[in-house]
């Protein structure tokens, strides 16, 4: 189990719950829901529950791979015990490889992070 890291809220209290905001959006299109609109979708749930929360964004990369810059780095925090839950839009958007997905959640639930899917009510932070 990873190490809690007490982080603190803009009055200085102890936060103990932080979220990670992850949006992706694999092609500079038109097609799909932009990372703007995911990323304001989750401040939405992480302000309606009290969460700080910290935006990690992939732009044009696929979802093939879990192997993209701001997801590494997410899980690296994740790792660290610096995020408690981690929020997206859909959970294509994380990985559109059921596979990847079954072990991101397994790897998840060993270091007790939650995630939570907006769009298809996928939400592990709760019973």
């Amino acid at each position: 189990m990873a190490l809690k890291i007490k982080q603190y809220n803009m009055k200085g209290m102890i936060n103990m719950t932080t979220a990670a905001i992850y949006a992706r959006k694999s092609k500079a299109t038109d097609k799909g829901e932009s990372t703007e609109n995911q990323i304001n979708r989750g401040i939405s749930l992480c302000k309606l529950r009290g969460w700080d929360y910290t935006i990690y964004e992939d732009y044009d990369v696929s979802g093939k791979t879990l192997d993209r810059p701001e997801f590494t780095k997410m899980m690296k925090d994740a790792h660290e015990g610096k995020i408690n839950n981690i929020v997206c839009y859909k959970l294509d958007r994380v990985s559109i490889s059921t596979g990847d997905f079954s072990n991101l959640i397994k790897e998840l639930d060993e270091i007790d992070v939650a995630f939570i899917s907006i769009k298809e009510n996928f939400d592990l932070s709760t019973p």
